[in-house]
């Protein structure tokens, strides 16, 4: 198993965990209205679970965008998001640009580009012919200096 399947499994447990978190408290506000004899038992188990869902809405946001500070903020909007400042500082935070991230998805894929020497466009690593020029492309040289993200190649 691979480094980048370790994530999204671990981040399915916690979703996971949190929906079953929601439906439990939903469960025991409706068993408890339904005891004290209001009237509406189901209404007000939606309405719990409706609340539920908007309360854990900066958790979800957070693992949706696979953010690197998400465990914090999660424990930030369990623990402290009663209060309406918490919970706006764990929304805004889960909604901030993940910038660590971008920049490892960035390096990820620009290992795998390279510009043509003859066309200056941005081809793959392991093309052969460039597709924009339909010229022959060098073998990349292991030892050749290199632009920050984008391997480049010397025309022979």
């Amino acid at each position: 198993m691979n480094e980048l399947n370790k994530p999204v499994v671990q981040d399915s447990k916690i979703e996971l965990w949190l929906w079953s978190l929601i439906v439990i408290v939903s469960i025991c506000v409706g068993l408890m209205a339904s005891r004290s004899g209001v009237g509406n038992a189901l209404m007000i188990w939606c309405i719990s679970l409706i609340s539920g869902f908007f309360y854990l809405t900066p958790s979800f946001v957070a693992i949706s965008r696979n953010h690197t500070n998400k465990n914090a903020i999660v424990a930030l909007n369990i623990l402290l998001g009663w209060m309406l400042l918490p919970w706006i500082g764990a929304l805004i935070w889960a909604l901030t640009r993940n910038r660590a991230a971008e920049l490892m998805e960035a390096q990820q894929t620009a290992a795998l580009e390279r510009v043509c020497p003859f066309c200056a466009e941005t081809v793959k690593a392991a093309a052969l012919i460039c597709k924009h020029c339909q010229r022959e492309l060098p073998p990349l040289k292991h030892g050749a200096a290199q632009q920050p993200g984008v391997a480049r190649l010397e025309p022979s």
